[in-house]
């Protein structure tokens, strides 16, 4: 053998020693340079065990390999504080016939390997892999994982995850808060929490908003009082919100809550988004009243008189007089007749006899139904409508 070919096989003999993943095949009749005399004994038995599984090899026999078992893949650290370093030690075992090689993988953000306690783990044996992790500075919980290389041909690699949740100074249980649809003049009210996973008290110290007649109210309650159950919280308050809309339509606003920790700490801020909606005083109810195309009359044929009605309700002042104060096209007519039922109408549209041909069946040629008070022009409301008047096939 010339000297090219027994240094390459001294590297693979190394490898196959020193990391334990493959098995080198050589017919070596040398000891190689740079063995120590304190390793001589694990060299030699090494390469008996190499000679003896290509023996069995050759003879089509299975050879010992090892086994990793792992006792548990997972672990739940619970509740940290923030910027913790936690770690825990998994233990793998080797229920197989060979030795076991351990070595430590890649892993996920912030989870990092700490230790292999061993890297060989002989037959029977068994040795811990410790992963370590460093909450930082978040809210939720988190999940991470390492991956364990082994020499197990069945189980080459072996993950390994940790999981938890980081305690909180400050949680806002609603970042959106949906107010009560109400008619004009009523009062728009919400609740929601705040609690403290690491402050013993706090003090809300102040809550601005931009809505019409936005007012406010907090009280520290007990942390029992919390509607979600258990949530490891030392302090805890309710905030009640409401405001008083001075028009129709959706009601929306930014609120901003200033909060300060008991004993010392700086301020923070959080912001909830309110919406809601003030209801239009005049609606109109029928089966058949679809709420973006209105109501669909169909095909109305002149020479006959066409009629169809519809509820409209008035909310609120039922003491006002509602009357149609327009109707498209100009071909139809309506009558707005009141009910027995305070603030409840009928309104029938008439397509007179002698109308002459119009449509008003397609998107952009839609008619309506206008509907309110003629004494005060905001409270009103219209219903689109949708037909055509055509005229009877015996006079085409």
């Amino acid at each position: 053998m010339n000297s090219f070919g027994r240094k390459m096989s001294l590297v693979l003999l190394l490898l196959a020693i020193v990391g334990g993943f493959g098995i080198v095949s050589a017919n070596l009749q040398f000891e190689p340079e740079g063995v120590r005399r304190d390793q001589r004994e694990e060299y030699a038995k090494k390469l008996a065990q190499i000679r003896h599984e290509e023996k069995l090899r050759n003879e089509g026999k299975d050879f010992p390999h090892a086994k990793a078992e792992p006792v548990e893949k997972h672990f739940n650290f619970g509740m940290l504080d923030p910027h913790a370093t936690a770690s825990h030690a998994f233990e793998i075992r080797n229920t197989g016939d060979a030795d076991l090689f351990l070595k430590a993988g890649e892993t996920s953000c912030k989870c990092t390997v700490g230790t292999v306690g061993s890297g060989i783990v002989p037959p029977g044996h068994f040795t811990t892999v410790t992963l370590e992790w460093n909450t930082g500075y978040q809210v939720d919980d988190y999940q991470q994982s390492a991956i364990v290389h082994t020499n197990d041909p069945e189980k080459p690699t072996i993950t390994l995850s940790v999981q938890g949740q980081v305690r909180a100074e400050l949680v806002l249980m609603h970042s959106s808060l949906e107010l009560p649809h109400v008619d004009l003049g009523e009062v728009a009210s919400a609740s929601t929490f705040l609690y403290s996973q690491l402050w013993s008290d706090f003090v809300i110290e102040s809550v601005t908003c931009d809505l019409p007649g936005f007012q406010w109210v907090a009280e520290p309650i007990g942390v029992d009082e919390l509607p979600s159950g258990d949530l490891d919280a030392k302090s805890a308050w309710r905030l009640k919100l409401s405001a008083l809309p001075s028009q129709y339509g959706k009601l929306a606003g930014l609120e901003k809550v200033s909060i300060t920790p008991i004993g010392g700490g700086e301020t923070v801020e959080r912001e909830i988004n309110l919406a809601g909606k003030v209801r239009v005083p005049i609606s109109f109810s029928d089966p058949d009243l679809d709420v973006k195309k209105g109501l669909d009359l169909g095909l109305m044929v002149r020479g006959t008189e066409h009629r169809r009605s519809v509820i409209v309700r008035l909310r609120g002042n039922t003491g006002r007089e509602l009357a149609v104060l327009d109707v498209m096209p100009k071909q139809m007519k309506a009558e707005l007749e009141e009910t027995a039922q305070p603030g409840v109408y009928k309104l029938t549209m008439i397509a007179p006899a002698d109308a002459s041909p119009v449509l008003f069946n397609r998107t952009n040629s839609q008619g309506y139904v206008q509907v309110g008070d003629p004494e005060d022009k905001k409270l009103m409301n219209w219903m689109p409508i949708m037909g055509a008047i055509v005229n009877s096939p015996s006079n085409r």
